[in-house]
């Protein structure tokens, strides 16, 4: 499956892998959109508060992670 979707959503996914899963799974979301294709995610940031959920993920982590894609919003 190459270049098959314009859109790919993971509500809950990133936050939870992890940071050797990471970089493994921005490749494989490359692979699979579209040119133009957008990736949308929901994940924990280290803004919010501690105490419930998973890990926090600082923006610099996102950034680093996805840095073959053109981040358009955090």
């Amino acid at each position: 499956m190459e270049a098959e979707f314009d859109i790919v959503i993971d509500s809950g996914l990133f936050h939870a892998m992890t940071d050797e899963e990471k970089p493994v799974f921005a490749r494989q979301i490359h692979r699979v959109l579209k040119p133009g294709g957008k990736y949308f995610t929901l994940c924990f940031s280290d803004k919010d508060p501690e105490g419930y959920g998973p890990r926090r993920i600082p923006k610099a982590e996102i950034k680093r992670t996805l840095r073959h894609f053109s981040i358009l919003s955090i």
